[in-house]
């Protein structure tokens, strides 16, 4: 069997292959008469930066109607090169945002988005990453919960 991939250099190599003195190029089924081929595809070199929104963040405390509600966004610089980008935020009740970032090569950094919902119910938040050389991971739906508030004696 012959595999194409763009795997980094990186991957090629597991721990469990290297501590069996072999490299993914030449993995063999265990027992089988299939021997499987690993072939590198080389990547297209990009000029610009590639950021990722890695992860979002969202704080315990509970979403209360008029309240400020703060949302991080992990933003990845998966390049060997500075990134400057821009991230933007739109919510469900028209609310937008930005904000410029610079993210050092391979360095990761949390920007906060801020929501505050009017009314009980569900709510979204859209964000994204502008500036940088590949789109694909650079959009985040967030989808929150906001809860009534107690009327205390």
């Amino acid at each position: 069997m012959h595999v194409f991939s763009d795997l980094q250099r990186s991957e090629w190599t597991s721990a469990s292959s290297v501590e069996a003195g072999r490299d993914l190029e030449q993995a063999q089924t265990g027992g089988a008469p299939i021997t499987v081929y690993f072939h590198k595809v080389e990547s297209e070199t990009r000029d610009e930066a590639n950021v990722a929104i890695a992860a979002v963040q969202f704080p315990e405390k509970k979403v209360l109607p008029k309240q400020p509600y703060t949302i991080g966004l992990v933003l990845q610089n998966n390049s060997d090169i500075v990134a400057n980008v821009r991230v933007n935020s739109i919510d469900d009740q028209g609310r937008k945002n930005t904000e410029n970032v610079t993210i050092e090569r391979g360095r990761a950094m949390t920007v906060e988005v801020e929501t505050k919902p009017d009314e009980t119910g569900y709510h979204w938040i859209k964000a994204w990453v502008e500036g940088d050389g590949f789109s694909a991971d650079n959009e985040a739906g967030i989808g929150i919960f906001c809860e009534e508030t107690a009327t205390v004696l």
